[in-house]
């Protein structure tokens, strides 16, 4: 079931679009290749939950997507993907606090959670 706050819905869907558009790049592999790829670190139903968008998934889940069957390099997923799937977590559970006294701490757009970038 999508999150009750819709910003937070549209980055969750919006992240698991981007996880299709990578399975689509990598040449649709199905779901038990997947699997089977990343034994033991993911399973047919796992993936299938992450592709649907109705909740982020564990970020072990989407490591083993990336690395396992969607031909995303290291450097893609540490620079691109970590980045924004912190973003979209940050959205569903904020940490709180902040960085210092009086401060509160920085916290990343929707553009950064959803990979979108502001046209000039």
């Amino acid at each position: 079931m999508p999150h009750s706050d819709p910003e937070i819905a549209r980055a969750v869907e919006e992240f698991a679009l981007s996880l299709r558009r990578a399975r689509r790049e990598a040449g649709e592999p199905s779901l038990r290749e997947l699997a089977h790829r990343a034994k033991p670190r993911g399973s047919i139903s796992t993936f299938q939950r992450a592709f649907a968008g109705n909740a982020l998934p564990s970020w072990d889940t989407v490591d083993a997507l990336l690395h396992a069957g969607l031909d995303q390099s290291a450097e893609q997923v540490d620079q691109v993907w970590r980045p924004r799937w912190i973003a979209v977590k940050d959205l569903l559970s904020p940490l709180g606090g902040s960085a210092l006294p009086g401060r509160s701490a920085p916290v990343l757009s929707l553009a950064v959670a959803t990979g979108r970038r502001r046209s000039a």
